[in-house]
C-alpha cells in the first residue's frame, strides 16, 4: 500500500487492486474492474460485459449486443446479424445479405444480387450482370459475351466468343472475328486476315499504304518506299536514302552523308563526318581520315601517317611521334613524355615532361642555348646565354611576365605590377545605353597632375518623334574625396525612370579614402521606389621593400558595412513590399614578392557577410543568410554558408 496504490492478494490468482482510479478484482478467471468515470467490465472466459460512457457492450458465448453513440449492432452467429448506424441498415442470414440506406438498397443471396444506389443500377446472377446509370448501360453474359453503351463518350462496344465490334466518336469503328479484322479511325483503314493485312495510314497528313504477310512487308508513302522479303529489306527513303540487301550476311546503305558496303563482317565505307574512307572489320580498321592522314589500327594498336609525313605508333600504353610541329621525336607512356626538339621555326633541343611540368635546354650552334621550366602550378622560368655572354632571364606567373637582362646588355628588370591607380567611369548598371558617343572622358581642370584619378562620363539622348530621353552620368575617383556614383533617367510619353545608384552598382562616398563613408541607392518610376542606405568604413596601407629587381610589397585591408533597404509602392497608395539590412565585414594581411621570381601570398584573411530581408507578402515572409571565410597562409581555410527562408 502506498498514496498511489493499494494492492491484496489471496494467491496468483484471487487479488483485489485499487490504482489511477480503478478497482479490479480477479478470481481465477473472472476479472471485474470498476473506474470513478463509472467505467463497469467484467470477463470470463465466455462472457464479458462493459459498460462506459462510449457505450455498451454485452458477450455471452460469442452472441453479443452491442451499443455505442454512433451504431447499435446484434450478433447470434458470426453469419446472422442486424447493424444499424446513422444512415444504414445491414442484415445477414446465412447467405442472404440485406443493406438498406439513404444512399443504397442492396441484396445478395450468395448467387444473385441487386444494387440500387443514387445514380445506377446493377443486377447480377451467376456471374451474369446488367447494369444501368444515367450515362452508361451494360450486360455481361458469362465471360466471353457483353454489350457496353457509353452515352458521353459516344462509345459501343460488342463481345461474342471470338466476334468483336466497336463504334465511338474517338476510335471510329472497328471489328474481329478472331481471324478477320477491320479498323476505321483517324489514323486509317486497316484490313487484316489471319497474318494479311492492308493498311491505308495518315501519317501527319501525308498517305501511306502498307501492305504484309508474315514477315514479309510492303510500305510506300510520300517520303519513299520499304520492301521486307524473304528476310532482305529494299528501301528508298527520305531518312536512309537506300538500303539494299542482297542475302543475309551482304547489304549496301547510303545516307546523308556516306555510303556503307558490308560483306560477312567486312565493311567498306565511303564518307562519313570523320573520314574520306574506311576498311575495318569488328578487329581491325585502314582509313583516309578528313584530316589527310591515313590510319590503322587493331585492337590497342595504333598508327598514321600525315600528307606533311608526320608519323605517329602507339600500342595503347606507349607511343612514338615523329615530326610532329615541334618535335623531330617524341616518345609518350603515361604522365612522361620525351622528345627531341626541332621543325620548323623550332629550336633544336630536348625536353622531359613528368606530370605536366616540362624541362628543356635548347639553342642555335655558336649563337644561344636555353635552359627553362614549365610547369602547370607555378608558371615559366627560363634562362638564355648568347655567344656574346649577355644572360635573359624570363619568369611567367599568374598571367604576369617578369625579365632580367644581365651582360654586355647591361643589367636590367621589368616588373609589370603598376601601382597607379587610374579611375574609370562607367555607366549605371542596368541603365538603358544611348549611342555611341566620345567618353569617358577625364576631367581636366580637376584631374590637372592627377594621371588622370578622376574620370567622368555623361551621355545624353533625344529622340524628338517618340519624345524618347536617356541621360547617363557616372563620375569615379580614386583620390580625396573617393567617389563611384552614377544616374540613369529615361523618360517616354507613358513611362519614367529615375536611377541614382543601383541595388547591384551603389553609389560610394569616403571623403578621404580610408576612414568613415557610405552611400547606397534610391529608384523611382511612377508607381515604385527602391532605397537604399549604409555607412563604410575601410581602410588600405602597403609597404615596398627592395627595388625593382627583387623587393616586395606587404599591404594590408579592412572593409565594413552596415545597411538598411526597401522597395515598396507609393502609388496608388504607399505599401511596403520587401524591408531588410546587410552586414559586411573583412580584414586581410598579405605579401606581393619579385626577386626575379614572383608571386603572392595571402598571410590571413577573414569576411563575414549576411543579410536579413522582410517580405510583406499573404504570409510574411522572413529569409535570412549567413556565410563566412578564413584563410591562414594558404593552409588554414574554412567556410561556411547558412541561411532560412520562413513564413509567418
Amino acid at each position: 500500500m502506498n498514496s498511489s496504490r493499494t494492492f491484496l492478494a489471496y494467491d496468483n490468482q484471487n487479488s483485489i487492486e485499487y490504482s489511477g482510479g480503478i478497482l479490479t478484482v480477479n478470481n481465477i478467471d473472472k476479472t471485474l474492474s470498476l473506474s470513478n468515470e463509472m467505467q463497469i467490465s467484467y470477463s470470463d472466459p465466455n462472457n464479458v460485459f462493459d459498460v462506459s460512457s462510449n457505450g455498451l457492450e454485452i458477450n455471452k458465448d460469442g452472441k453479443i449486443v452491442k451499443f455505442t453513440p454512433s451504431e447499435f449492432e446484434i450478433q447470434y452467429e458470426n453469419d446472422k446479424k442486424i447493424k444499424l448506424s446513422n444512415n444504414l441498415v445491414e442484415m445477414t442470414y446465412n447467405n442472404n445479405e440485406i443493406k438498406l440506406g439513404s444512399s443504397a438498397l442492396y441484396f445478395s443471396d450468395g448467387n444473385r444480387s441487386i444494387d440500387l444506389s443514387k445514380d445506377s443500377v446493377t443486377i447480377s446472377e451467376n456471374g451474369n450482370q446488367l447494369f444501368l446509370s444515367q450515362s452508361a448501360f451494360g450486360l455481361n453474359y458469362g465471360s466471353g459475351k457483353s454489350i457496353y453503351i457509353n452515352k458521353q463518350d459516344k462509345k459501343f462496344n460488342f463481345n461474342y466468343d471470338n466476334i468483336s465490334a466497336s463504334f465511338s466518336s474517338g476510335e471510329s469503328l472497328s471489328f474481329t472475328d478472331g481471324q478477320k479484322s477491320f479498323t476505321l479511325g483517324s489514323s486509317g483503314l486497316s484490313l487484316s486476315d489471319g497474318d494479311k493485312s492492308m493498311s491505308i495510314l495518315n501519317e501527319n497528313g501525308n498517305p501511306a499504304l502498307e501492305l504484309s504477310s508474315g514477315n514479309d512487308r510492303f510500305y510506300l508513302s510520300k517520303s519513299g518506299f520499304s520492301i521486307d522479303y524473304d528476310n532482305r529489306n529494299f528501301s528508298i527513303n527520305d531518312k536512309g536514302h537506300l538500303h539494299i540487301d542482297f542475302d543475309s550476311t551482304t547489304y549496301v546503305n547510303v545516307d546523308d552523308n556516306s555510303a556503307l558496303f558490308f560483306k560477312d563482317g567486312n565493311e567498306f565505307i565511303i564518307g562519313g563526318n570523320t573520314n574520306y574512307l574506311e576498311l575495318k572489320n569488328s578487329s581491325r580498321s585502314f582509313a583516309l581520315t578528313q584530316n589527310d592522314e591515313l590510319t590503322f589500327s587493331e585492337g590497342s594498336y595504333f598508327a598514321s601517317l600525315s600528307k606533311d609525313l608526320k608519323v605517329e605508333l602507339s600500342d595503347g600504353s606507349r607511343t612514338l611521334k615523329l615530326f610532329d610541329d615541334n618535335h623531330v621525336l617524341k616518345y609518350i607512356q603515361g604522365d612522361y613524355d620525351f622528345g627531341l626538339r626541332g621543325g620548323s621555326g623550332v629550336k633544336p633541343g630536348i625536353d622531359l615532361t613528368v606530370q605536366g611540368n616540362t624541362i628543356f635546354v635548347e639553342g642555335t650552334k655558336n649563337t644561344d642555348v636555353t635552359v627553362g621550366l614549365v610547369s602547370q602550378e607555378f608558371g615559366s622560368v627560363s634562362v638564355t646565354c648568347d655567344k656574346n655572354k649577355n644572360i635573359d632571364g624570363a619568369f611567367s606567373y599568374g598571367g604576369e611576365d617578369y625579365f632580367l637582362q644581365a651582360g654586355e646588355q647591361g643589367i636590367s628588370f621589368s616588373d609589370p605590377n603598376d601601382e597607379a591607380e587610374f579611375a574609370q567611369a562607367d555607366i549605371l548598371d542596368g541603365a538603358t545605353a544611348t549611342p555611341e558617343m566620345n567618353g569617358p572622358q577625364y576631367i581636366d581642370k580637376i584631374t590637372d597632375g592627377t594621371n588622370g584619378r578622376v574620370s567622368g562620363l555623361v551621355q545624353v539622348y533625344y529622340n524628338s518623334a517618340q519624345q524618347h530621353f536617356i541621360g547617363n552620368a557616372a563620375v569615379e575617383s580614386t583620390m580625396p574625396p573617393c567617389v563611384d556614383a552614377g544616374l540613369a533617367i529615361e523618360v517616354t510619353p507613358n513611362y519614367w525612370q529615375f536611377d541614382l545608384g543601383t541595388e547591384n552598382d551603389m553609389i560610394q562616398i569616403y571623403p578621404m579614402c580610408s576612414g568613415f563613408g557610405g552611400g547606397g541607392w534610391l529608384g523611382l518610376n511612377p508607381t515604385e521606389f527602391n532605397v537604399g542606405v549604409f555607412v563604410g568604413w575601410r581602410a588600405e596601407a602597403s609597404v615596398r621593400i627592395g627595388g625593382s629587381a627583387c623587393g616586395c610589397k606587404v599591404w594590408g585591408a579592412a572593409e565594413a558595412e552596415l545597411g538598411v533597404r526597401a522597395e515598396g509602392e507609393y502609388m496608388p497608395s504607399f505599401l511596403i513590399k520587401r524591408a531588410g539590412v546587410w552586414v559586411r565585414v573583412y580584414v586581410g594581411l598579405g605579401v606581393d614578392f619579385w626577386c626575379p621570381i614572383g608571386g603572392s601570398l595571402t598571410i590571413a584573411e577573414a569576411e563575414l557577410a549576411g543579410n536579413l530581408d522582410i517580405y510583406f507578402e499573404s504570409r510574411t515572409r522572413v529569409k535570412g543568410d549567413l556565410s563566412g571565410r578564413i584563410n591562414v597562409l594558404d593552409l588554414i581555410k574554412a567556410d561556411f554558408d547558412m541561411g532560412f527562408d520562413t513564413r509567418f
